[in-house]
Order: C-alpha cells, then structure tokens, then sequence
C-alpha cells in the first residue's frame, strides 16, 4: 500500500536489530510527510546475529520468511521478499554477497521500472578475502544508487568504478539524544558517589574507559596488556571497562589481579553516562565501530591503532583533532595515552571537537541524509552502471 499519487519504498533487512528502530521509525515519518511511504520488510532469524539478542519487531513493518542455508563454507540467505514488492518505485538491501535477492533484484527492477539501491560498508572493513571482495565489486555497479555507511564507504564504492553522482555517504548513527541528555546533566556530586560506588580512590586522577562488547575481535588482550604499561608510567591511572562477551572471564581475573581496574559490566542509560563522564579517554584500539559515538556524546578523545580492522564509522576519527591514532604495537600506543593523559591543554581541545561531533553525527542528520538521497534515486533514469 502507498499513497494515492506518491511513491513506495522497500527497504530490505536480515532482522530487524533494536539499535536501528528509532532510525526506521523516523526516516517513515520524514518521507511521509513527502507523499512517500516506507514499506520495511525483515526476518527473525540470522545465523550472523544468533545470541546478540538485539533483534526486535514493530507491527508496521512486514516480517518476512527467511531461510539460510550453505553451500560448503560459504553461507546464503533466502528471502520471501518477491510478494512485497509490487508499486515498488525504489528498493534499497545491504551489500551483502550472501543475499541470493541481491543477484536478481538488478533484473528485476528494470522490468518493473523501478529503481535499486544498495546500502552498505562499500567493502568488508573486518576481512581481506580477495574472491568474495572481487564479486562484491561485481555487484557494486549493477546498483541504480547507493547510500554509503560513511566517506570511507564512498571512496570503497568509487573505487571499484562507481559514479560519485549516484551515491549518498549517509554517516551512519544511532539514537544518541538521551545519552548526551545524560552526559550534559551529570552533577558533580554523581560523579563523587560513582567513584566511592565503583571503588575509585582517590589516588586514580586519571582514568581510561574500554566500552564496547568483550569479544575477540576487539583484542580485548591488547587492552589490557597496554593499560598495565600506562599504569607502570603513571601511577594514578585507573581502568573501566563496561560491556560484556565471551572474553568476561580475562577481563574479570585481570581486574581481580590489579584492582586499579574494574570491570563493570554492561552499562546503560545514566550508569553508561557516568561511566564516561567519569573517564578522561576511551581506550578502543581495534574494531571501532558505533562505540565512536559513544565517546563523542561524553566529549571523550578515542584513541585506536591505525587500519586494525575498523569498521567503516572508523572516518569519524582524526588524529589530532578529537582523537589519536597510533601504531600496532603496545608501547606506542600507552605512550600515546600516557602524554595525552599528562597534556591537559590538548585533551581540552580534543574533548571539545569530540563533543562537536556528537551533534554533527546525530540521527536526524542521518534521517535528512538518507531520506533526501531517496528522493533523489527515485528522480534519476534507470541506466545500468557497468
């Protein structure tokens, strides 16, 4: 169903994860107000998210039949999207080579006259296999437009030949209002009561903040191995670490070994913001991804190793600006946090373009971004790309 007279858009999801809802719900609201409707169709399962428990439903979007399957090592997804798609005037999936939809959809929407748009990380950020980038590079140009994750996923898509005309870098974000409303409103006098609650003496001046989930690929060992070589440095700096994973049980006999560390597990809301009100860095060397804007909101510099398997959100960070980036070894990078640590005047400037960012960096920015290059796929002629 669409308006009378308007335009339909479907976009495409494996599951419908809790981060991105209020960011669907808005982008429905703003395009209707443009005599468009949002048509949003998902499954419930994804063996890539099995036990996040992130995976959430609304009774405006279509649930749809989803059947994964492999084929030796490599694994694929099938869904029922075919139905749904009737006064379809633009399709937008995930670049995803594992979407069987996403080999048809091209075809598909020329016999139908309506457009196709992929959105995406433009490359795999977190993995180097050179036959499935290939074909990801195939299908990049088969697209009638493109809604990129950030700048660095433009310049991924412009690479493999893409026309920069036809492609929107949408700066992918999440829902930050309530944690910057925490973060802004933190008294003092909280901030006394979280240390005594979290066991932070007095003697810590200076503390470091490790949040995000505690799984391998954020080399949860390197971590800690340079946070004891900034506590050999310098005395009064302490560790948190918030957030929990398959790593808990490393993370929980380091802190009961070196009590200047605390792991507090997964922190939300106001706790999360005190967390880092509490923190003068966030400590993140690999795998950034959405967490960036977790320091963003608590005016935090991120400090992370250079090209340590990042995720495309990684274009969010510039040295010397609201951040560091060092090189890939423990002793460059605690020194890193130990001479910013001791530089006050340079962590004021960096917290200060931090905190910039999480008002540039926001939802609603991501929403006008999304819902105006969707306006403009919709009034472009359908050319093939090649």
């Amino acid at each position: 169903m669409k308006f009378a007279d308007g335009k339909k858009v479907v976009i495409v999801q494996t599951v419908l994860s809790h981060y991105r809802l209020p960011f669907f719900d808005r982008l429905r609201e703003w395009l209707a107000c443009r005599n468009t409707t949002l048509e949003l169709l998902h499954g419930l399962d994804d063996p890539a998210e099995l036990g996040r428990g992130d995976s959430v439903t609304t009774e405006w979007a279509r649930v749809i039949e989803t059947w994964p399957f492999r084929v030796g090592r490599e694994e694929f997804i099938v869904q029922a999207i075919g139905p749904h798609l009737r006064g379809a005037d633009l399709v937008i999936v995930p670049q995803e080579n594992r979407l069987l939809h996403n080999y048809w959809l091209p075809f598909w929407s020329r016999l139908h006259g309506a457009s196709f748009a992929f959105w995406g990380h433009g490359r795999n950020f977190q993995q180097r296999d050179g036959r499935t980038e290939h074909l990801r590079r195939l299908l990049i140009r088969l697209a009638d437009w493109w809604f990129a994750y950030t700048e660095l996923s433009a310049e991924a898509v412009r690479a493999a030949g893409y026309p920069d005309r036809r492609i929107t870098v949408v700066n992918n974000a999440i829902d930050t209002e309530n944690l910057i409303a925490h973060c802004r409103s933190i008294t003092p006098e909280e901030l006394i009561e979280a240390r005594k609650r979290y066991g932070i003496r007095d003697s810590e001046k200076e503390l470091g903040i490790f949040i995000s989930s505690l799984y391998p690929g954020k080399r949860i060992d390197f971590v800690l191995e340079a946070a004891s070589k900034i506590r050999e440095k310098n005395p009064q700096f302490g560790l948190l670490i918030a957030g929990d994973g398959p790593c808990r049980e490393m993370v929980r006999t380091f802190c009961e070994k070196n009590p200047w560390a605390r792991w507090l597990g997964i922190c939300r809301d106001r706790e999360k913001a005190l967390c880092l009100r509490l923190s003068d860095a966030m400590l993140l060397p690999y795998s950034v991804g959405l967490s960036i804007l977790d320091a963003f909101c608590a005016g935090l510099p991120l400090i992370a190793v250079e090209n340590a398997n990042h995720g495309p959100e990684i274009a969010y960070l510039t040295h010397e600006e609201n951040g560091l980036f060092t090189q890939a070894s423990i002793e460059a990078y605690s020194g890193a946090v130990v001479d910013l640590l001791q530089d006050k005047a340079k962590q004021a400037v960096l917290r200060k373009n931090a905190s910039s960012c999480a008002d540039f960096y926001s939802l609603e920015s991501m929403v006008e971004r999304f819902g105006q290059g969707i306006l403009q796929a919709m009034s472009q002629s359908k050319k093939w790309n090649w």
